[in-house]
């Protein structure tokens, strides 16, 4: 895997986390033990990824 590829995957896996660890009747997180971690491959390759981030930047506004 390349490095914006481990970029997205870490992102989604962070996503993927949080919403594992919320507990929706406390509206709290839960206990780091309860978490649930999830491995989510990456859904466009690093290639496409990374050409809309240069393409996001240059329209960015300064």
């Amino acid at each position: 895997m390349d490095k914006a590829t481990n970029k997205a995957t870490r992102k989604w896996n962070i996503i993927a986390t949080i919403i594992a660890a919320i507990d929706n009747k406390a509206k709290r997180l839960k206990p780091q033990s309860e978490w649930i971690k999830v491995e989510i491959p990456a859904f466009i390759e690093a290639a496409t990824f990374e050409d809309a981030r240069i393409r996001r930047a240059e329209r960015a506004p300064e």
